[in-house]
């Protein structure tokens, strides 16, 4: 596998084992620095996308459950993961059950680590809120996988989709769709081609919801020009138009013009 990460710090004391997945991080990094201390208790940190990461396996998993006592900080979350979270703007926590009988133990029960984990991630400090008011929350990603493999696919995948240039392509992507979809925080004003697109779907949409017959709604509003003509035409002015008169009805009747029409006649 080709390099995917430049420097990555691991939290460990220097003559502690390796875990299974800085090894086989090991081969796709340019370099990984050893320190026994991160902010947010981080297991290790990606330094070029600032993407901080904890991975639980069934043996982590297992000693945190028996050392957990009823005076451990709920503000802080289990095993300090909500300071975790507020840590980091992009920030994963990884859960590695190999087996099924472990996933179906965790995701079942009720006192599991894996349980409280997610409540800790997903708890909020209702003064903290009301304090930052205004800023962005920082949400953190859970994973569960079967193996480490899956750990490091996973942090590639995320690493490569927070890429500056990939970043920039959804940015324009969602813009174009906010811009098509008259959708709010659009940044640039559609064109009169999109704004008539819009327009003719919409209103088709329209004419199938009412059971229009096929094609009329296309005819009418490429006669008449626009919607607000279509909106405002009278039965004289549909009279000229080449559709059928159950539409014309349909047409007079949804925007009131029928009464109108036969005030003048």
């Amino acid at each position: 596998m080709a390099q995917s990460f430049g420097t990555v710090l691991v939290k460990r004391k220097a003559n502690e084992r390796p875990k299974e997945w800085e090894l086989r991080l090991r081969p796709i990094c340019q370099k990984i620095r050893i320190v026994e201390k991160l902010l947010g208790g981080v297991h290790l940190m990606i330094t070029g996308s600032r993407v901080a990461v904890r991975i639980y396996d069934a043996d982590d998993i297992g000693r945190l459950e028996q050392s957990a006592t009823d005076d451990d900080d709920p503000t802080d979350g289990i095993d300090g993961l909500c300071n975790f979270r507020d840590s980091y703007e992009h920030s994963i926590v990884f859960f590695v059950f190999p087996s099924g009988r472990q996933q179906r133990d965790q995701l079942g029960r009720r006192d599991s680590f894996f349980n409280a984990a997610q409540k800790s991630l997903l708890r909020r400090d209702k003064k903290t809120d009301e304090d930052d008011d205004g800023k962005r929350k920082h949400i953190t990603r859970t994973a569960v996988v079967s193996d480490i493999s899956q750990v490091i696919q996973a942090l590639v995948s995320l690493v490569q989709s927070l890429a500056p240039e990939k970043r920039e392509k959804r940015k324009r992507y969602f813009a174009q769709v906010a811009s098509q979809k008259f959708l709010p925080g659009s940044e640039t004003r559609p064109s009169q081609e999109v704004v008539a697109n819009h327009v003719m779907k919409t209103f088709r949409t329209l004419g199938e919801r009412f059971e229009m017959p096929e094609g009329d709604s296309s005819v009418v509003l490429s006669m008449l020009g626009s919607l607000v003509s279509v909106a405002t035409a009278n039965k004289d002015t549909l009279d000229d138009v080449p559709i059928r008169n159950a539409s014309k009805e349909l047409i007079s009747r949804f925007f009131g013009t029928d009464a109108a029409a036969d005030d003048v006649i």
